[in-house]
């Protein structure tokens, strides 16, 4: 059998290292300056990867990113609206570097979540694991690693997952239910 395809959830892997690549300097006692360590944020993305490909013994992989323009928040603006933190200094950068190096999906108008629940659901493959810490993944009858366990998703707990997130709404997302 041939190894797993990893569906891999670029965003929150581009975002952590992003995160613990800033560094503060502080030029004066009034004024103190945010900066992102390129080098440093592309090592911990290729490290992320290469821990995937050694866990999973297998060097296929798409990486699926989410787009800046999203269609829900035409269809509901408070979308997301709790938000307000800024994204870690050199993300957009870093994002343009991963497209580069790594075979990514990016679909104007839809999040990774989209794009990855339509890869997993279209029955193209047969031997898939999709990496993503999103509990939202939990929706999809799937074989997944969350970043802590790997466990394969019940084709009912999965149908379960999607309608208690239906029906409860999302507060993480900003949507009530």
């Amino acid at each position: 059998m041939q190894p797993p395809l990893l569906i891999v959830d670029a965003d929150p892997i581009i975002y952590r290292a992003a995160s613990a690549s800033e560094e503060e300097l502080d030029f004066a006692p009034e004024i103190t300056v945010i900066t992102g360590n390129f080098r440093r944020a592309k090592q911990i993305v290729v490290q992320e990867m290469e821990n995937l490909y050694t866990k999973f013994d297998t060097h296929r992989a798409v990486l699926f990113l989410t787009s800046p323009v999203n269609f829900r928040k035409e269809v509901e603006p408070s979308y997301k609206g709790n938000r307000t933190r800024r994204k870690p200094a050199g993300f957009k950068k870093l994002k343009e570097w991963t497209k580069t190096q790594f075979h990514c999906v990016e679909q104007e108008g839809l999040e990774a979540d989209d794009l990855i629940g339509i890869e997993v659901t279209s029955g193209k493959h047969d031997n898939i694991v999709l990496c993503s810490p999103d509990k939202d993944m939990e929706q999809f009858p799937v074989r997944i690693w969350n970043n802590r366990q790997e466990f394969t998703q019940s084709h009912e707990n999965a149908v379960l997952k999607r309608w208690m997130q239906a029906l409860t709404g999302d507060q993480t997302d900003g949507y009530a239910g």
